[in-house]
């Protein structure tokens, strides 16, 4: 597996920690405090100050911290690199997808259902 990147695992972070990504960015987040403790209970490298906080409620200014942290790791253990990998793929998602904002306008009678892309324009449309 190739190094992971300091500043690629910085980059994906500030992304993620910024708030910006919906519910998949918030799946992210807790999937990143999971990856965390995992690497933490390892103990084969000191933690950053507070990371019991960053693992909980990490904030966007902790991103380079945790880049250098987990890329460390990575380093250390291809396990643990293989799932930085992981994780940095799921959040790369979560950014790229963005927040889902569902919006419903005039008056409904009956139920609102959500879907993905309606094509009103496509086969069988009236």
């Amino acid at each position: 597996m190739d190094p992971i990147s300091v500043a690629a695992l910085s980059t994906v972070l500030s992304g993620i920690l910024g708030g910006a990504t919906g519910e998949a960015g918030a799946r992210a987040v807790t999937s990143l405090g999971r990856l965390l403790k995992r690497v933490v209970t390892r103990g084969e490298l000191d933690p950053p100050p507070e990371i019991e906080r960053m693992i909980e409620t990490p904030l966007p200014t902790d991103a380079p911290v945790l880049a250098d942290y987990l890329a460390a790791a990575s380093r250390q253990d291809p396990e643990i690199a293989g799932q930085v990998g992981l994780w940095i793929g799921e959040a790369q998602t979560a950014i790229a997808t963005g927040p889902i904002v569902n919006s419903v306008s005039g008056t409904v009678i009956g139920s609102v259902t959500q879907t993905g892309v309606v094509n009103a324009n496509g086969p069988g449309a009236r």
